[in-house]
This record gives structure tokens, sequence and C-alpha cells, in this order.
């Protein structure tokens, strides 16, 4: 069964929009996963690509409660 999402817009902007709906900073997210701000920054204003090492921990941090399905359906699972 394919998974169908509405999601559209880049992977960084869905991160950056969950992140701040929850109520964190960028920079408190950027500490917990262990990526330096500036570069995490340019992740989620779109200057320097997401690696796939990075949006795995970023999923796995606890609080945020991102699903990477979510995240990458639009891009990968409608494929």
């Amino acid at each position: 069964m394919q998974q169908t999402c509405s999601n559209v817009s880049p992977v960084y902007q869905r991160i950056r929009s969950h992140i701040l709906s929850k109520g964190f900073r960028l920079k408190d997210i950027a500490e917990k996963a262990g990526i330096e701000c500036g570069r995490f920054y340019r992740i989620m204003d779109g200057s320097s690509s997401l690696g796939a090492d990075e949006l795995k921990i970023i999923c796995s941090i606890g609080d945020l409660e991102i699903d990477p399905k979510e995240l990458l359906c639009s891009d990968i699972l409608n494929n």
C-alpha cells in the first residue's frame, strides 16, 4: 500500500516548522543533535544540504517526536 502525503515543501522546511511548532529554539536542537550551530542554521534556511546521518540524529531527539517517514514520504515514498 502506497502512502500519500500532502507535504510538498522541502524536508528542511518541514523540520524547521516542526521544531518551532513544538516551542524549541533551533540552537537547542542543534546542540541536542551535536551539529555545529552555524551549520544547523544553514541547513534550516536551505543554504546547506541535510545529510542522511543528520536527519537520523534529528529524528532521534525524543522531545521532537519526528517521524522520518512523514518527512520523506512526498520526496521518496511517492516516487
